[in-house]
């Protein structure tokens, strides 16, 4: 049996120990220190939080490229960062097309009904 080094995977895990770390700080900053604040507000807030952690994910792989195979559990290779960051890009893309319509909503006048739409009791 091999030993495992548990710092060394943390290091070949952080891309994703960065997107989880920021879905935690995204909520609560939701919850505990925007309560108050008007939805639209929250909304563009949480987005940009949301966008910097994935970037900075990106980032992370990008600047510190890995090539591992932890006993064929863990296989980073080019391949997977590839995979990776295009998943990350559509995860920045995400929330950058909700402020936009929530955006295009306040522009157009259709606020109330654009959140309506969104914030709705099935």
């Amino acid at each position: 049996m091999n030993p495992t080094n548990y710092l060394e995977l943390l290091k070949l895990a952080a891309p994703e120990t960065i997107v989880v770390l920021t879905a935690l700080i995204v909520l609560a900053a939701d919850l505990i220190t925007m309560r108050d604040l008007e939805l639209r507000f929250r909304l563009v807030i949480c987005a940009l939080i949301s966008c910097a952690g994935c970037a900075a994910a990106i980032a992370w792989m990008l600047v510190l490229p890995e090539h591992a195979d932890v006993h064929g559990m863990l296989v980073i290779d080019p391949l997977t960062q590839l995979v990776k960051i295009g998943v990350l890009v559509m995860a920045i893309l995400a929330p950058g097309l909700a402020v936009a319509r929530a955006t295009r909503a306040v522009v157009l006048g259709l606020v109330d009904d654009e959140f309506d739409r969104w914030f709705r009791p099935w």
